[in-house]
């Protein structure tokens, strides 16, 4: 049952990943980061919900050098409260681990005493990298509508000291700003690439005044 539940997460990464891939250039940087958010938040509820259900399996059926378990202090509980007390008991401690707040269960013998430590481990290292995707994000967000202003404002000086007729300069600027508004990514090392967003007919237009 726990590699079944391992192998059906395995297969849920594989399609968040491919999700992301594909909504990756079709979505704005703002909801990029939401989605991927949402994602990061369901990967973390699912590996909690395997490693539930392992830690309950390791407290009921699971080896030890003590002849004691976690769950023996909960024997009687469980009884009579039910499995779903039982689950929420053992997603209580993962969740504890999780967030090194702790929990209420202590371990009984060698096994558990690994995975409470690997937990611990696990922790330190998913909290680090949640907090280093979350700043390279943002970071990146800042940045990407850093470079989108500047590929405006060249765009502004451009129109200006070409003397492109006030009328064309702002419909040149809306399309721009539209079709930038659109793109996942915008790249603006180059002029060609605002004005490559343009229509066909207000692009010969600008190149008409240009000309003039």
């Amino acid at each position: 049952a726990g590699a079944c539940r391992t192998l059906k997460f395995v297969r849920i990464l594989r399609v968040v990943r491919i999700l992301q891939k594909i909504l990756f250039w079709s979505i704005g940087m703002g909801a990029r980061m939401a989605i991927q958010a949402t994602l990061i938040a369901f990967c973390a509820a699912m590996a909690c919900h395997v490693i539930c259900c392992g830690w309950w399996a390791i407290g009921d059926r699971g080896p030890t050098d003590t002849g004691h378990r976690w769950t023996d202090a909960y024997r009687d509980e469980f009884m009579v409260q039910g499995s779903l007390y039982g689950y929420t008991t053992s997603l209580h401690w993962v969740v504890g681990q999780m967030t090194l707040a702790g929990a209420d269960i202590v371990v009984m013998n060698s096994m558990e005493r690994v995975v409470a430590t690997m937990a611990l481990l696990l922790a330190l290292v998913a909290g680090s990298t949640l907090i280093s995707l979350m700043s390279a994000a943002l970071l990146d967000l800042r940045s990407s509508r850093q470079r989108k202003a500047l590929s405006l404002l060249r765009l502004r000086e451009f129109l200006r000291q070409e003397s492109i007729p006030v009328g064309l300069a702002s419909e040149v600027q809306r399309q721009v700003h539209e079709r930038v508004q659109e793109a996942a990514m915008y790249s603006e090392e180059h002029m060609d690439d605002a004005l490559a967003k343009l229509s066909k007919s207000t692009r010969m237009k600008l190149m008409c005044a240009i000309r003039m």
